[in-house]
């Protein structure tokens, strides 16, 4: 029985393993380690913090080799502690996924995550995102799906999705779910390119030119308008002079 003073319900696990930012990461990071302090025997509060570094270290918000060492001795923690939490093997095939780049050993993990918590989003969807990775488009796009049937409002899993159609050549499908992220977040970054990539495949060039210049992530940005000009013709905006 659990009987640190910060407890950690279902809900803020969801919240917590999907944030974006380096201010919200910190928090989390902070909320965390008092729950780790407050509680040293809490399994679920180390292996949340070892998702928050690994976050961190993935987004250079942390130097990368000691945020996923923290990461992975925040896990041990938790497995140590129990080794049926579901949500620590998740988080282990993350950074075996992410970090490692060792995909059976993160298949691993994820597959024993999904085991144990086949309800949990944050496990189906990293389930989903290796399978992306290594190509497995349509049984990314079913996890993906079963992520959005648990957790409906999360823009997070309605633009992996659409990129995951995408790659799967299924273009109509991935602008229904771009379009989804958009709705939910209006700011998601990324999500604008995502529906302008769907539009390049399908011919549409110019649509794929109002969503691009939608982007407010000027890297997203300028990630994806030297593919539009491309496909428009224009050479010379392609340079991005």
């Amino acid at each position: 029985v659990q009987t640190c003073a910060l407890p950690i319900s279902y809900l803020q696990v969801q919240y917590f393993s999907h944030l974006r930012s380096k201010e919200a990461l910190e928090k989390a990071a902070a909320y965390f380690e008092q729950a780790t302090r407050l509680d040293p025997g809490y399994a679920l509060a180390w292996a949340m913090l070892g998702a928050v570094r690994a976050n961190q270290a993935g987004k250079a918000d942390l130097p990368l080799e000691e945020g996923y060492r923290v990461a992975r001795e925040s896990v041990g923690r938790a497995l140590a502690l129990d080794p049926n939490l579901g949500m620590a093997h998740a988080v282990l095939g993350w950074i075996r996924l992410t970090y490692d780049w060792d995909w059976p050993a993160a298949d691993a993990s994820l597959k024993r995550a999904l085991a144990l918590e086949p309800g949990n989003a944050a496990v189906v969807e990293n389930n989903a995102s290796l399978d992306k990775t290594l190509g497995r488009f349509d049984e990314a796009v079913e996890l993906f799906q079963r992520a959005i049937a648990i957790e409906p409002l999360d823009a997070d899993n309605y633009y992996n999705l659409a990129i995951t159609l995408n790659h799967a050549g299924r273009q109509d499908e991935a602008v229904v779910a771009a379009k989804k992220s958009l709705q939910i977040s209006p700011d998601y970054a990324a999500a604008h390119v995502a529906l302008a990539m769907a539009y390049l495949a399908l011919s549409r060039p110019q649509e794929a030119l109002g969503e691009v210049q939608r982007e407010k992530n000027s890297a997203w940005r300028l990630i994806g308008l030297p593919l539009v000009y491309h496909a428009l013709g224009d050479r010379k905006s392609t340079r991005l002079n």
